[in-house]
């Protein structure tokens, strides 16, 4: 095949295999690995060295930097304020465990001889947000078991860059002395320089964007120059400094409030899926089956060592006191997969060591490719079924999140809420709020555009957003503005009124319509006003919905289906449903 025509396979297998993901609730980066190894050197029709030739592994270094920008992003410092003291051991006592206990696992089961077992044990120190931040979308874990893993596997993957690059040099030198001082002084060289330069960059963006000087159309071009730049110039100075150098660039601009990023936000949010699809079909395409296969049964041995001896007791003794309940350790310690740092790191350092002719450096890339996939494999199968069970996930969120506390909304979340339905109620109105929680439901009084909403609301279990304010321009508004927490299709709010003309089309509305066209708020209140009724019916074989239509006369409104397999279905005017027996519907009663 052609050099383009693998290129298009390349990004055709990584698009559908995130898609089949989405599609089938599985994790997608078990279909990306088994896609690269089957289309690689299985089938041989994808050659990465073929495509990119010297420019591989700049490529790959781009794409690092680009996906930890964008992790560091999502790090909000608000979480700190929960969960400080855990993130801080995860990053710095689990790290540390976790590199020794990897170098005793290595030097003892792999037979590795102690350099290249400290560097092995160093490489799988990092998770990364290459493959963490897409099992925590799959998953879906209570905020602060996700913020933690965040945290981690985000600022990890630049410390552990570092540290593979210091652990390597010091290997080279003669003298424990000599290799002590030069590893504290690459510590402090690297943390320094990235610092520096994330620092620097990022004020000089955010100084940018607030005195408007970068017109719309260049800005997710001028960031991304300054985040490769910043990336670059650091790791000039001091190799593999960039990585956290631009993580500390997205940190501080994700969270900073004098300029506005959203859209800066949702363009590295899509590079990155591509990006991440990419690499790992990429990579994987390049393994040698001939030299995993020389690994026999040592490599899955290692695999077992690291996710049921080696991250448990890291992530037990490193949290020690720590007020975490038992089922978040548990659950932290069944999440460390291995990305594409690792790869591209063992790759690199295997050709040196190669050329250098250090014993054993041919197998640092199968071992680490072993770890990889093993661990994806692993946890990606077991994390979200483990999640569930300890009550730290919903296997299929389907909960509503309803903008209004009004009469209205009270009224459809309490006969929802009666099913089992998680509802939460958000309202800036004081009186409302009162009333609905006096109703026994769940509300929360804040400002539902603010940038600190959700902080001290917990979303987990919450599947759906409905806006179903008397203003027609607000739920417009919030629909797109929570479109960025929830897919599009799960974003509904009240048909707009005839008056309503923002930006002078409604086609250009951004949720789906809720019910159907006539039922605005208006015509809603006014039926509740003058005797309407929201009610359920349990349906069943002897009464279909056909006899509660016929029973009924027609001049009910279906609203909301709950199936008897316990998913949510919101009618609207671009879809109707036709409920089973066993289901339990939810209608309007004029």
């Amino acid at each position: 095949m052609s050099i383009l025509g693998q290129l298009v396979l390349v990004f055709f297998l990584g698009t559908m295999a995130q898609w089949v993901g989405w599609r089938l609730n599985f994790p997608a980066i078990l279909l990306l690995l088994v896609l690269g190894i089957f289309f690689g050197p299985v089938a041989g029709i994808i050659n990465p060295d073929q495509i990119f030739g010297d420019l591989l592994m700049p490529l790959i270094a781009f794409s690092l930097a680009v996906i930890l920008f964008e992790g560091g992003l999502t790090l909000k410092i608000s979480e700190l304020r929960k969960s400080g003291s855990v993130i801080f051991r995860m990053i710095v006592v689990c790290s540390g465990i976790t590199w020794l206990l990897s170098t005793l696992g290595a030097y003892l089961i792999l037979d590795f001889n102690l350099t290249m077992s400290f560097l092995l044990g160093a490489i799988l120190v990092v998770t990364g947000p290459t493959v963490i931040l897409p099992m925590l979308n799959y998953i879906k874990p209570a905020d602060r078991v996700r913020s933690i893993l965040k945290w981690e596997g985000i600022v990890n993957d630049a410390i552990g860059a570092v540290l593979v690059v210091l652990v390597f040099e010091t290997a080279l030198t003669s003298g424990f002395t000599e290799a002590g001082s030069l590893f504290v002084l690459g510590i402090l060289k690297a943390l320094v320089v990235g610092t520096f330069f994330g620092l620097l960059v990022a004020f000089i963006l955010i100084f940018f964007l607030k005195q408007h000087w970068i017109p719309d159309f260049l800005q997710n071009s001028f960031v991304l120059m300054g985040v490769l730049g910043a990336f670059v110039i650091s790791n000039f100075l001091q190799h593999e400094s960039g990585l956290l150098a631009v993580t500390l660039v997205g940190v501080i601009m994700g969270n900073q409030r004098f300029a506005s990023i959203r859209h800066v936000i949702d363009f590295k949010e899509n590079l990155q899926v591509i990006l991440i699809a990419g690499l790992f079909v990429i990579l994987s395409s390049r393994l040698d089956l001939q030299e995993i296969r020389m690994m026999q049964g040592k490599g899955f041995l290692f695999v077992v060592f690291l996710v049921f001896l080696c991250r448990p007791l890291a992530v037990f003794l490193s949290t020690y006191r720590q007020k975490l309940a038992l089922k978040e350790r548990i659950f932290i310690s069944f999440l460390a997969p291995r990305g594409i740092i690792a790869a591209a790191v063992s790759v690199v350092f295997s050709a040196e060591l190669e050329k250098m002719g250090v014993e054993g450096a041919r197998m640092l890339v199968p071992v680490t490719f072993i770890a990889i996939l093993g661990t994806v494999f692993i946890y990606g199968l077991l994390s979200k079924p483990l999640a569930v069970f300890l009550k730290l996930a919903h296997p299929n969120p389907q909960g509503l999140l309803i903008l209004g506390s009004h009469r209205l909304a009270r009224n459809l979340a309490k006969i929802i809420a009666s099913e089992g339905v998680q509802v939460v109620l958000v309202d800036s109105n004081l009186g409302n709020v009162t009333k609905a929680r006096m109703a026994g439901l769940l509300a929360y009084r804040g400002d539902i555009f603010s940038e600190s909403f959700g902080e001290d609301l917990s979303l987990n279990g919450i599947g759906f957003f409905l806006a179903l304010t008397e203003n027609d321009e607000i739920n417009a508004l919030s629909a797109l503005h929570m479109s960025y927490r929830f897919n599009r299709s799960s974003v509904f709010q009240l048909p707009p009124d005839s008056s309503f003309h923002m930006e002078n089309d409604k086609e250009k509305l951004y949720a789906r319509i809720l019910f159907q066209e006539d039922l605005t708020y208006k015509n809603l209140y006014h039926c509740l006003e003058n005797g309407g009724q929201i009610k359920k019916t349990n349906l069943s074989e002897e009464f279909t919905f056909l006899d509660f239509r016929d029973h009924h006369g027609g001049t009910v409104v279906l609203l909301f289906v709950l199936t008897k397999q316990g998913k949510m279905n919101i009618v609207s005017t671009d879809q109707n449903f036709h409920p089973q027996p066993g289901d339990v519907i939810f209608y309007l009663n004029p």
